[in-house]
């Protein structure tokens, strides 16, 4: 997936979802992750992946 095709409100809302799933060991690690690695995140870790978690939203 080209990054630029990801809006920040989707990056945004997965870094909601990431904060309420707590996969992270500390918050504070979420603010130092990349949108592209927020997206890596949410493919690996969301059902369906990124492409679920957009449909979902």
């Amino acid at each position: 997936m080209n990054m630029q095709e990801v809006t920040k409100a989707q990056i945004d809302e997965a870094r909601t979802w990431i904060r309420d799933c707590s996969w992270l060991d500390e918050a504070a690690d979420l603010e130092d992750l990349t949108d592209e690695e927020v997206r890596r995140g949410i493919e690996r870790h969301y059902d369906g992946g990124w492409i679920q978690f957009i449909a979902n939203c």
